[in-house]
């Protein structure tokens, strides 16, 4: 694939959310994150384990990088606290789609690109708590820093088979993935979307499908409740006022929904991400 000249060159998104650098001991509840997460663990003996898999040792001083919604656990050895630098990343492509549907990353990069991650998620929170946090020059270096930590991660990645074929598809529906994006929070009907590529509501269906692998109103749900996982994780508001942010008028739908997704309440996601964030 010609990845200069493929619609991933053209449309990718990278974004930090939120960052830190923390010191503190891991629990071992599971959790699930919504984003993206990047990172160095510069002490600590540490212990990973991913939903089906056993858990392995993560070597000292390496880089991180776990793909978001992945289920999995970490804890600390020995009586030691742990120091981190780390980053929760929304990283896209094609208007919404994740990196992680198209590329796979190792969990454990080496200690240079730990190093490297580690210092620039340093960094960042350094202009977060300074003077001047949304100054000029301070955007356009937290834009840098965001750039080589994901760098760092593009270099690791591996495209996924028969990914480039999904991104040739999926350009073909561009238009529809763009305008479902930009107004996920509406109440869109298949009729609505079919319009964005001038065709018919069956017709469309099927050239959806073929292309995304999903029917359009099930990707369109499928966004509704991923961005509710983000505002859930991240945001200040009450679940109601989430789930009316995300295209659910009804806050008991919006609960039914993400519960059936996810397995779990939206109150109930939240407190979990809360205490696998939260130093003990």
């Amino acid at each position: 694939m010609d990845v200069a000249a493929s619609p991933l060159a053209q449309n990718l998104r990278v974004e930090i959310v939120r960052c830190g650098v923390d010191r503190r001991r891991l629990r071992d509840p599971w959790f699930t994150y919504p984003f993206t997460v990047a990172g160095q663990a510069l002490s600590g003996e540490i212990w990973i384990q991913k939903e089906g898999r056993a858990p392995e040792r993560m070597p000292a001083k390496c880089g991180y990088v776990f793909a978001p919604h992945l289920r999995m656990r970490a804890w600390n050895e020995g009586p030691a606290h742990s120091v981190y630098r780390w980053s929760h990343l929304r990283i896209t492509v094609l208007g919404g789609v994740e990196f992680f549907e198209l590329f796979d990353v190792p969990h454990f990069l080496p200690p240079r690109a730990g190093q490297i991650i580690g210092a620039a998620n340093a960094r960042h929170v350094e202009l977060l708590s300074g003077p001047e946090p949304y100054g000029l020059a301070a955007i356009a270096e937290r834009n840098e820093l965001t750039a080589r930590v994901f760098k760092e991660i593009a270099t690791h990645a591996r495209l996924r088979p028969k990914a480039a074929a999904r991104l040739g598809g999926q350009a073909r529906v561009q238009t529809a993935l763009d305008f479902m994006h930009a107004h996920f929070a509406e109440p869109l009907t298949r009729a609505d979307l079919a319009r964005t590529l001038f065709l018919s509501e069956s017709r469309f269906h099927d050239v959806f499908r073929n292309a995304a692998g999903q029917a359009p109103l099930e990707y369109l749900q499928r966004l509704r409740l991923r961005r509710a996982q983000e505002l859930l994780a991240s945001g200040v508001q009450s679940v109601a006022e989430i789930g009316r942010a995300c295209g659910f008028a009804d806050p008991f739908h919006f609960s039914r929904q993400f519960k059936k997704a996810f397995e779990q309440s939206p109150r109930q996601y939240r407190e979990a991400v809360r205490r696998a964030l939260q130093a003990p």
